[in-house]
């Protein structure tokens, strides 16, 4: 107090000015007097979590004035200066950095699973128990991507709208140069699929049906009532003789076709198997050149469709009339070449 002077002494009030003329605890920090309200902000972060102090005149220990501060409440941790109101949520690290409950510390995707059971806590339409659906991702947690939800496509590389059963893929949608269907037996020649036709004599085949017949055949022996003659005709009662029907001997072939197959090419699967050859040669050599060979030939031909399509049906009877009935004659046939061929 200063009663002498006649102006204003630097630093010094009339009592008007003033709240009170005494009592001031620290006329250097104008922080610091009776009354004041102090927030704790033990952490230093400028969140104080609403512990005050009205009854100390100087400063305690980590508290600060309201203008110091942020906030002077909200901390919720006030021992860890991470943790405020205004921090990010930091992820399974256990706290509740924002000191928001609302923002989730686990299970971001809030669909009722924590990350440490399920595999991916970013999408709330994949945890265990979701529905498998095909979208390159797996949905239910089970370690394996689209599972028993994907299509089977099949390679066609020659383009013709037929698949390779031997190359396949599986994937939720089509992709290019497959197909859905794995009925092609050549998958190099688009003019060889099961929805071609046969073309004979080609080495081919052409519809991928075995029991199809490629080979070109010689016709069922004719019925008309007339004797064959030696050149293969048949000898009306009349005595004209009409246009070969029957196979003639000394290699006369037909042009004609048999739909069907051979038994022999039932059993073996395919018209170029080896042993199938080695028959040719014994039905042109030897059985075509007489009449009598020629009629059997002919009658084989005319009987042997029925019989192979209901062999080409099994498996297991393939491999019986192969092994017990073919492959002996072709044993025979074999072993007296040296007779026949000479």
């Amino acid at each position: 107090m200063d009663t002498i002077s006649c102006t204003r002494p630097p630093g010094y009030k009339v009592a008007s000015e003033l709240t009170a003329t005494s009592g001031d605890c620290d006329d250097n920090d104008a922080n610091e007097h009776p009354g004041q309200t102090w927030y704790k902000d033990a952490d230093d972060d400028g969140y104080s979590d609403g512990t005050t102090d009205t009854t100390s005149c100087t400063r305690p220990p980590g508290y600060k004035v309201a203008s110091e501060l942020i906030s002077t409440s909200g901390d919720n941790d006030d021992s860890d200066a991470g943790v405020n109101p205004g921090a990010t949520e930091v992820p399974y690290n256990g706290k509740d950095d924002d000191c928001n409950p609302a923002t989730p510390d686990d299970d971001l995707d809030q669909d009722g699973y924590l990350v440490d059971s399920e595999c991916d806590d970013n999408d709330a339409d994949v945890h265990p128990g979701a529905t498998e659906v095909c979208n390159g991702i797996d949905d239910d947690c089970d370690g394996n991507i689209d599972d028993g939800v994907t299509t089977i496509y099949y390679h066609d590389a020659d383009a013709d709208t037929y698949g390779d059963p031997n190359h396949s893929t599986q994937a939720c949608s089509q992709p290019q140069g497959y197909v859905l269907d794995n009925t092609d037996c050549n998958d190099t020649d688009a003019d060889v699929n099961p929805g071609a036709n046969e073309v004979p004599n080609n080495g081919k085949d052409d519809d991928c049906n075995p029991a199809t017949l490629d080979e070109e055949v010689l016709p069922p022996p004719d019925t008309g009532g007339g004797s064959t003659t030696p050149g293969g005709g048949t000898t009306t009662p009349g005595g004209d003789t009409d246009t070969p029907s029957t196979p003639s001997p000394r290699g006369g072939r037909s042009s004609r076709t048999v739909s069907g197959c051979f038994i022999a090419t039932a059993a073996y699967g395919t018209p170029s198997a080896q042993q199938i050859d080695v028959l040719r040669e014994f039905r042109d050599m030897v059985l075509l050149e007489s009449t009598v060979g020629s009629q059997c030939v002919a009658l084989y031909y005319r009987l042997s469709p029925p019989i192979a399509d209901f062999i080409a049906g099994s498996s297991l009877l393939r491999t019986l009339v192969r092994e017990l009935v073919v492959d002996p004659i072709v044993w025979v046939v074999e072993a007296t070449g040296d007779m026949w061929r000479n």
